[in-house]
């Protein structure tokens, strides 16, 4: 299989699950409203939750409740914990691969919301694009490297069948 086809088998489930995922997030943001998206960038929650994926979060909380995984604000850093039990106004939370709760526990007011869904491996790209911003670069240079052979390819073979045609 040349190259090419490759890259466009790629491009198609790429578009595939892009659509996919689009029509899960529709159809869930019409159950919950507008959903907050975000992508795991620790390990804290593994094996629940891998570094990389791509949750789902409902931004309308009247409460929470043990074994829920939530989204706090601790000062500008968001957070994914389960919850472990509610003290009135504070929620003891803790990662399923940390040994102990979180200190300190945050407030109900500093809980953002409540995961819904969580993509596994879809916010990778995300990640990968934020801590190293040249890798995005080189894969616009390459598409569009690809993109002139494909036009260049194009022309050359168009120009060959016109001198074919001219010599009969």
């Amino acid at each position: 299989m040349s190259i090419s086809r490759i890259f466009c088998k790629v491009l198609q489930y790429a578009l595939l699950l892009s659509l996919l995922s689009l029509t899960i997030l529709s159809v869930i943001s019409s159950h919950i409203g507008k959903p907050i998206l975000t992508v795991v960038a620790s390990y804290s929650m593994e094996p629940t939750l891998m570094v990389g994926d791509l949750l789902v979060i409902n931004p309308v909380i009247n409460s929470v409740n043990p074994e829920e995984l939530v989204l706090y604000r601790r000062g500008t850093t968001l957070i994914v914990h389960r919850v472990l039990a509610v003290e009135g106004d504070v929620v003891i939370t803790k990662g399923d691969a940390n040994l102990v709760p979180d200190v300190p526990p945050p407030r109900m007011s500093n809980v953002v919301g409540k995961v819904v869904v969580a993509v596994p491996y879809i916010g990778a790209f995300s990640l990968l694009v934020q801590y190293r911003p040249w890798i995005l670069i080189l894969i616009i240079m390459l598409l569009v490297t690809y993109l002139v052979l494909i036009i260049v390819r194009s022309i050359t073979s168009s120009r060959d069948i016109d001198i074919k045609r001219s010599n009969l």
